[in-house]
């Protein structure tokens, strides 16, 4: 079941699945994204989509790199 965590204008979306999510939109800061990853215990993000490159949706993609980072090849 997908997560959905909206703040501002910009939006990140979940889809969890063992501790893995794909994030659509950092969102406009990093701390949302981040404690989001971190409470859904994500630890990897194979995909980050970036709609386009506003503020309100790449501001955020800080996060995603403390929050889990990259897949481990």
């Amino acid at each position: 079941m997908p997560f959905v965590l909206e703040y501002d204008t910009g939006a990140v979306v979940l889809p969890v699945t063992a501790g893995r999510a794909v994030v659509v939109d950092a969102g406009p800061g990093p701390s949302g994204v981040d404690g989001c990853l971190r409470r859904l215990g994500v630890r990897e993000v194979p995909l980050l989509v970036v709609s386009h490159f506003h503020a309100d949706h790449v501001g955020g993609i800080a996060g995603v790199f403390r929050a889990g980072g990259w897949p481990r090849w």
